[in-house]
């Protein structure tokens, strides 16, 4: 869903499932002891895969057009591309 090199991907994270998964993540900045935050839902189906964009059931900016168009990647930036419809949101 997400394509930059390394430093930019940590960086500057474009994709909900992006922000989600390093958000869940340890930070050496942090308190080894807190909660880590989790994404909400359960990953698709692959066998019976949804409409649209794979990301939308666990989706806090998920529309309608989410739910039935597939997103492309698209070039946000110097060698970085995302697929989402509302990326920039």
């Amino acid at each position: 869903v997400e394509l930059a090199d390394t430093q930019e991907l940590f960086s500057h994270p474009q994709h909900p499932y992006t922000r989600g998964l390093l958000a869940a993540t340890l930070d050496l900045d942090h308190a080894r002891n807190r909660a880590l935050q989790t994404v909400p839902g359960m990953p698709p189906d692959l066998i019976d895969v949804p409409s649209g964009c794979l990301f939308w059931p666990r989706c806090s900016r998920q529309t309608d057009t989410c739910q039935k168009q597939t997103p492309v990647l698209r070039a946000i930036g110097p060698d970085h591309e995302v697929a989402c419809w509302h990326w920039s949101e």
